[in-house]
């Protein structure tokens, strides 16, 4: 439980888009971002229940964001997970909603 005199707050990233493999999901989400959609509305209402008690600061880790750019895991995504890097970067950081 929260503490109303907690003021700060740090979250991991919950699940990085290149995480959502292909195939996986696709009886529920026709797309990876159509999963994603879904996960920010469950975060955009656990963060508001985060701020409504007083938290003022929140922090929200996504170290993998490296893989984006690192040759071997771009080869990875694109091999194992059958996804386009550049995409999967793009939904991760310019998601609407």
């Amino acid at each position: 439980m929260l503490q109303a005199s907690s003021r700060l707050l740090c979250l991991a990233h919950p699940i990085p888009r290149y995480l959502v493999q292909v195939g996986n999901h696709d009886r529920v989400y026709p797309h990876p971002s159509d999963l994603l959609a879904d996960i920010v509305e469950i975060m955009k209402g656990e963060l508001q229940n985060l701020v409504s008690p007083g938290v003022s600061y929140i922090q929200i880790d996504a170290p993998r964001y490296s893989y984006y750019i690192d040759p071997k895991w771009r080869d990875w995504m694109r091999r194992d997970m059958r996804q386009d890097p550049d995409a999967a970067l793009k939904d991760s950081v310019a998601f609407p909603g």
